[in-house]
């Protein structure tokens, strides 16, 4: 799979929950609306969505 056909897939992916609620569904062994995944590390996703690496850091560590 190409990084451009990767993308059109990506687009048809519906969400019917938040990151937050996937991810804390996810982690109990709940069933969520897809698998939840990331392209980048937190180190590289942390400025996209306003934190600094050490606020997850501290909150995850």
């Amino acid at each position: 799979m190409t990084y451009e056909e990767l993308l059109r897939e990506m687009e048809k992916q519906k969400d019917e929950m938040t990151v937050m609620e996937r991810m804390m569904e996810y982690a109990k062994g709940n069933e969520v609306d897809h698998i939840p995944y990331m392209l980048c590390g937190a180190d590289t996703a942390a400025n996209m969505y306003g934190y600094t690496l050490s606020s997850i850091e501290n909150h995850w560590m």
